[in-house]
């Protein structure tokens, strides 16, 4: 699957113009998944730490999305950024992570298959029977998703994002929470992992074209910022004392509109669909 070269810095570029952005999004999850994420995980404790010794990063091989974004319809979808994977413990977690970590083995030693099975494994996180489905943070936000996405008030939250959604993070890399990490240090950092990671991130928008992005904390406004090559507008809903952030992204020749706002768990369901009705009827999205 891996289609890529070194140029003369030793940096990772996928030049071949022909390769459809799904296959080129393949690739790059190759490249991600084939490197040394302990030297990452070791690397990124101590770039991105806001005390700059330890960010809080743990021992695990980056999970760069949940659900499959490579089977959503094009164009018929929306995608969700996060910060970065919550490391759990409990019994989700002890089921997910070591076959994760099996997973990722196989791809690095080269498994035939290896990169179909972790994408169906990452696909059957939404699934009805699923047991690693962290319905605390995804069914909060699935909800609010609904009426915006014109879906009926009785479609499962797991099937918002099954059908619906790229869910991804800013950052790949899990961490119990985000309380020692510096996103103003995330786009000058000195890793490859990152700049690879957004690359994935970059060809799945590309392949599947969502209606618009959604990020969820503004924490991460200034990351998205550099990454997206752009500068957000601010807009306050003056009734609710809640603001959000907008902007378009240019992808491959398509202009995606861009909404940055408080953290889902932080806003009541009522602020949440005001706020994203704001920001569809500025861009016209139906």
């Amino acid at each position: 699957l891996s289609s890529t070269r070194k140029d003369a810095a030793g940096r990772t570029r996928w030049a071949d113009a022909n390769i459809s952005h799904l296959d080129r999004a393949k690739s790059v999850l190759c490249t991600l998944m084939t490197r040394d994420f302990l030297s990452d995980v070791r690397d990124l404790n101590v770039q991105l730490a806001m005390d700059g010794r330890n960010a809080g990063f743990v021992s695990e091989p980056p999970m760069p999305f949940s659900g499959n974004p490579f089977n959503l319809e094009i164009g018929n979808c929306i995608a969700l950024l996060g910060i970065n994977p919550r490391f759990q413990t409990d019994a989700r977690s002890a089921v997910e992570y070591p076959l994760m970590r099996k997973l990722a083995k196989e791809i690095r030693d080269g498994v035939s298959g290896a990169v179909e099975r972790y994408i169906e494994f990452r696909g059957s996180y939404f699934d009805a029977n699923s047991k690693i489905y962290y319905g605390r943070y995804f069914s909060r936000i699935g909800n609010i998703l609904k009426r915006p996405l014109a879906l009926e008030e009785s479609t499962p939250t797991r099937q918002v994002f099954q059908k619906h959604v790229l869910k991804t993070d800013c950052l790949a890399w899990l961490s119990p929470n985000i309380s020692k990490i510096d996103f103003r240090r995330v786009e000058t950092a000195e890793n490859e992992g990152i700049r690879i990671h957004h690359q994935l991130v970059k060809s799945l928008l590309a392949a599947k074209k969502p209606k618009w992005i959604q990020i969820n904390g503004l924490s991460t406004s200034k990351t998205f910022e550099k990454f997206f090559d752009l500068t957000f507008s601010e807009v306050w809903l003056d009734s609710e004392h809640v603001r959000y952030l907008h902007a378009e992204v240019k992808v491959d020749e398509l202009k995606i509109p861009v909404v940055v706002h408080p953290f889902a768990n932080r806003l009541s369901t009522a602020t949440a669909e005001r706020l994203l009705s704001s920001f569809l009827k500025r861009y016209e999205i139906r």
